[in-house]
């Protein structure tokens, strides 16, 4: 089932990426600011692309288990 967590993960992590990245664009220089709770959220969703596999690892990992199936 390790392939498929992968890919849930990755789908998460990235929308989670994309939802922050457009609200800290459009509250501007200021979300980097310490006491902006944007921030927090930027770095963690960030440190999500370093936890366990990145999307390079979940793809080549999920097309493994696809070419092995058949």
């Amino acid at each position: 089932m390790k392939p498929e967590l992968g890919a849930v993960k990755m789908a998460i992590t990235n929308a989670a990426i994309k939802v922050v990245d457009l609200a800290m664009r459009i509250v501007g220089a200021h979300s980097l600011s310490l006491s902006n709770p944007l921030q927090p959220y930027y770095r963690v969703v960030r440190a999500g692309l370093h936890n366990s596999s990145m999307n390079d690892m979940t793809i080549q990992l999920l097309a493994k288990s696809v070419i092995s199936r058949e």
